[in-house]
């Protein structure tokens, strides 16, 4: 049998290092790190943690809202309408939104549709045009819905809790890149705080995950989540 050689395309990296060199003097791990390595391996019961609160003293004095405008987005229910009370009673600036069809105003009351993402930068622009950028911003949209089927139930809870507020983050980095307003979530009944409320409500979860990695994402941005 007659064979003959055949030149065929070389491997591109054949006889060519390409390995990293290490490094000749390794950096030395430092604090806590250098701790847990000369100790080992943490036992097993610490490696995960669970969150605890703290009660803390009330404060003697009055509590006063921070001064500048305030944006409350609510539901005309007996916590929105008591908050926007209890501000404007203090000679506090507030521009109240609610739930609309479309942008409409009406003196300090507001109504966009809270599925159309425009709306909320329409909204602050025409703030920031008309009354300024508001110094403190209260999302008040994301309480649990009740639907014919929890699936329907839980998506409902997102359409106007989730999307809403990731909606209006794009807004405000839109609109105030540099100098965002604070942001504060509510979420009734979103955490276990002193063990004796009831259990919280799993449709919110995904918003305080979301709160979560947006301040981690965006740490110049200010935003919390405030349960009642």
């Amino acid at each position: 049998e007659h064979r003959c050689r055949i030149p065929i395309p070389a491997y591109p990296f054949q006889r060519k290092r390409c390995w990293i060199d290490p490094k000749s003097s390794p950096v030395k791990a430092q604090g806590s790190t250098a701790a847990t390595a000369a100790a080992g391996a943490l036992p097993v019961d610490q490696w995960l943690h669970t969150p605890t609160w703290r009660r803390g003293s009330k404060s003697a004095t009055a509590v006063q809202p921070d001064p500048g405008n305030w944006l409350v987005f609510g539901q005309y229910d007996h916590w929105s309408e008591g908050f926007t009370k209890w501000l404007r009673q203090r000679q506090r600036h507030v521009s109240f939104i609610a739930v609309g069809s479309r942008v409409e105003t009406a003196n300090d009351d507001y109504r966009i549709d809270p599925a159309v993402p425009q709306d909320y930068v329409r909204l602050l622009e025409e703030l920031a045009e008309h009354r300024g950028k508001p110094e403190r911003i209260v999302h008040g949209w994301a309480a649990p819905v009740e639907g014919p089927s929890r699936v329907e139930a839980f998506l409902a809870t997102q359409r106007l809790g989730l999307y809403t507020l990731m909606y209006l983050l794009k807004a405000i980095v839109q609109v105030w890149p540099q100098d965002p307003p604070t942001i504060d979530v509510v979420l009734p009944g979103a955490l276990h705080v002193i063990g004796s409320e009831p259990a919280p409500q799993p449709y919110l979860l995904p918003i305080v995950s979301f709160v979560l990695s947006v301040r981690q994402e965006l740490p110049h941005l200010q935003i919390r989540c405030v349960d009642l």
